[in-house]
């Protein structure tokens, strides 16, 4: 089989492949059901180079690849685009991998392992709890604030005050809505500000991947920057844990 690039649409269920040979001609393009892709593959010279966009699935079927010897491109959306012919479609769009892969210049995106894809999911998960938290205490105060309770600045001096609202401490229209966010306030302002899970599982998987020499293999590009951020983060938060003690 003379296929020397095979471009892969990534999708759920049915992926769209193109395969060129060596001359640069389509042999074939076609849809491939998830069941039947694996059996796809494996009739390919393990000399092939199998491309796809770096999109959600893509570290997956990278590492796939990769452990049965085969050569992976994962190339980013933005240098795929500029390929694309005609209207977009799943056969276009394989078409379009391809032609990318090609180019000796184009950028490609490094098949992270599994351990770097777990400290990402941890840093994904954190963002939008941070997220969560902030809307959720902005919310709160706008709804006190048309009761007339301003809570101070600072996400500890936050958490006593609504800790206080909702024991009855508050005036009393107040009190009467604040079971409503006495669930979210707790849940979501308070975890981050001791650290919280996410925190302390990202600085317990970095501190054991920067032992392993794969770690900063080239391409990988988890940064030893945001391992001092989660630190400091960490370091900033015992300090003020410290504090709000004292004060009480």
């Amino acid at each position: 089989m003379n296929i020397s690039i095979v471009g892969i649409d990534l999708a759920k269920n049915v992926f769209q492949v193109c395969a060129l040979s060596i001359d640069g001609a389509i042999a074939w393009n076609r849809k491939v059901p998830r069941t039947k892709l694996s059996g796809v593959l494996e009739e390919l010279p393990k000399s092939t180079l199998i491309a796809m966009e770096a999109c959600s699935s893509s570290n997956f079927w990278g590492r796939y690849l990769l452990e049965r010897g085969f050569r992976v491109a994962v190339i980013p959306a933005q240098h795929v685009k500029p390929f694309a012919k005609h209207q977009k479609n799943d056969s276009n769009d394989a078409l379009a991998i391809c032609e990318a892969a090609m180019r000796p210049g184009i950028h490609r995106v490094a098949v992270k392992t599994l351990d770097q894809q777990d400290i990402k999911t941890l840093r994904t998960v954190r963002r939008r709890l941070v997220q969560q938290r902030t809307a959720t205490g902005n919310q709160i105060r706008t709804i006190a604030g048309e009761y007339g309770v301003i809570f101070p600045i600072g996400g500890a001096s936050f958490d006593r005050r609504t800790s206080g609202c909702t024991r009855g401490g508050a005036a009393r229209p107040l009190a009467r809505c604040t079971h409503s966010f006495a669930a979210p306030s707790n849940r979501q302002l308070t975890a981050p500000h001791d650290g919280g899970n996410s925190n302390r599982l990202l600085v317990e998987n970095l501190a054991r991947d920067r032992a392993t020499p794969s770690f900063f293999s080239a391409g990988r590009r988890l940064t030893i920057a945001h391992v001092r951020w989660v630190r400091y983060f960490q370091t900033t938060a015992d300090k003020k844990k410290q504090v709000a003690k004292s004060i009480d």
